[in-house]
């Protein structure tokens, strides 16, 4: 969990304080409500001052993470490796649902890396899933 501090125009919430996990798209819904703007969001997200439950998605090179308020679950691949907690089906077909990242593959020399760090560096690379 990391703390999200949010200053709305004209002192709007005030002082108040919620306790609820948010994520990265819900800035842009808090912005929209904010504006007054017309825009797609992305899927489950809510303006940070909405409390209602969230399925929270987390995606890295290799793995996606559904997060709730009772729990997680973790996929690499097309496997679910990792359930902790209370998942829901809703949550778990989310999970399977979401892509991973596209990320292209290294290849050669990586510029400004020489010498025995180069295969310190692929290695790391290759773990994060870049090579």
């Amino acid at each position: 969990r990391v703390p999200v501090a949010v200053k709305y125009p004209n002192s709007k919430y005030a002082g108040k304080n919620y306790t609820h996990p948010v994520q990265n798209g819900d800035l842009l819904a808090t912005i929209s409500e904010i504006l007054d703007w017309e825009v797609e969001q992305p899927l489950n997200t809510y303006p940070f001052s909405d409390s209602k439950e969230r399925l929270i998605i987390s995606k890295s090179n290799t793995a996606v993470r559904v997060t709730t308020s009772d729990g997680y679950a973790t996929r690499r691949g097309h496997s679910i490796v990792k359930e902790e907690g209370n998942i829901s089906e809703e949550a778990l077909s989310l999970l399977d649902s979401s892509s991973l990242p596209a990320v292209e593959m290294t290849r050669g020399k990586i510029p400004g890396v020489e010498g025995k760090n180069s295969k310190n560096v692929e290695s790391r690379l290759e773990y994060l899933g870049y090579k």
